[in-house]
């Protein structure tokens, strides 16, 4: 399991409630979603599940606001899912030599993007990357050592 998409925060002994607008809007989202588990981070409810990706179980989580809006999604992808231009833009640029732990699909109303998680060298101390591309390959957002988790930027 991908520890970015590790549930936000749940905590079986005392489940938080989910609202019948939250979970209608979860439903008609994503009606295939398997091993549903919810959280919250913020003000949002999270839940973390899994749908079938062509034979192939698919880590995600989903996001919405506690009124039931979907905020957005988050889908743990192989580095040989990303669009090509996405993957020529990462092995032709700055961070190419890093060495890729995750890349996930963010999808927000507004844009998707791919944000690629690696790790490597940044003036000469060993340090992490959250480097987010336009499915165009271009590189919208790189944040070295980043003090936040990835969904805040």
């Amino acid at each position: 399991m991908c520890a970015l998409l590790a549930l936000v925060a749940c905590n079986d002994a005392d489940p938080i409630p989910i609202s019948a607008a939250v979970q209608n809007s979860f439903q008609a989202r994503f009606p295939e979603a398997q091993s549903v588990r919810w959280g919250s981070s913020g003000d949002y409810i999270v839940a973390d599940f899994y749908i079938d990706a062509g034979g192939v179980p698919e880590q995600c989580q989903a996001w919405f606001t506690h009124v039931g809006e979907w905020y957005m999604t988050l889908r743990e992808k192989p580095y040989s899912a990303l669009p090509q231009a996405v993957q020529v833009a990462y092995e032709s640029g700055e961070y190419a030599t890093w060495i890729v732990d995750d890349v996930i699909q963010v999808e927000r109303i507004d844009a998707t993007q791919y944000l690629i998680v690696a790790d490597g060298f940044y003036l000469g101390v060993e340090s992490e990357a959250y480097l987010f591309y336009l499915p165009s390959g271009v590189l919208a957002q790189g944040v070295v050592d980043p003090d936040l988790p990835f969904w805040a930027y």
